[in-house]
């Protein structure tokens, strides 16, 4: 999925299918998706891991807030690709980078197949 207001959705899709490559399932969840849903979400689908994709250095305050609140309610790991200089003051979340190859590994790293 694409953080609120991103309308970029082609990267975070060819990301997608290159973790359906090394074996992922993926779900899409499209571009300009209420963080407020992520939680749900998750619960809905089982899923072991969220990915969004930002084209931001920084988030706002309150998108700061929103991830904070998504991270105490999902106990799978919450990773940002899209910008390799993302900085994000929250626990929890892992940077991917803008670079597909390195985000893969560390894709795996974090969500093991």
């Amino acid at each position: 999925a694409c953080m609120p207001g991103g309308q970029h959705e082609l990267g975070s899709l060819l990301f997608a299918v290159a973790a359906m490559e090394f074996g992922y399932s993926v779900i899409t969840l499209g571009a300009n998706l209420p963080l407020n849903q992520i939680p749900a979400t998750v619960l809905a689908t089982q899923a072991c891991g969220v990915v969004l994709s930002s084209t931001v250095s920084t988030f706002s305050e309150s998108d700061s807030r929103e991830l904070a609140t998504i991270r105490e309610l999902i106990s799978v790991p919450v990773m940002i690709g899209g910008h390799e200089d993302l900085s994000v003051d929250s626990d929890g979340l892992y940077m991917l980078g803008s670079n597909f190859s390195t985000a893969l590994e560390r894709l795996q790293e974090i969500v093991p197949i």
